[in-house]
């Protein structure tokens, strides 16, 4: 849903239902949004849920949240390789052009960072204890 500039209601003609996304590079249901953050880009950065990726019963610490850039205007959704899937316990932050994903799976716990102007992850830009849930970058 949006609020079109200089108007005070529901725009009814717009709207993005994210569990009916077409998602580019991505062939799996997305359920829903979990953290998300608005670019400097003016696009959304999330993590989001797909229950497809892991059947665990415990849904706090079954992989299922991918990272994706959601382009508003386009009313696009697009996976961002190049990390494996993360519990549900994840952050996404920016500082700096770069956009960084909490991601806590069997291999890594910390956060991947996504550059803004190559539009590629970049590694893993930092290890962490414990579960990655909270990033706030200070001025």
């Amino acid at each position: 849903m949006r609020i079109k500039k200089g108007e005070t209601e529901f725009d009814a003609d717009y709207a993005l239902n994210i569990a009916q996304a077409k998602v580019e590079n991505f062939n799996h249901t997305l359920n829903y949004l979990a953290t998300v953050r608005l670019g400097s880009d003016g696009k959304l950065y999330a993590m989001v849920a797909s229950y497809e990726l892991d059947a665990s019963a415990n849904p706090y610490l079954a992989k299922v949240m991918v990272p994706v850039c959601i382009d508003l205007e386009k009313r696009t959704v697009t996976y961002i390789p190049g990390v494996k899937p993360s519990n549900g316990l994840a952050a996404v932050a920016e500082a700096n052009g770069k956009i960084y994903f909490g991601v806590s799976n069997a291999d890594d716990n910390g956060f991947y960072a996504y550059d803004l102007a190559t539009q590629k992850i970049t590694g893993l830009a930092l290890r962490v204890q414990g579960f990655p849930i909270q990033m706030e970058v200070l001025p």
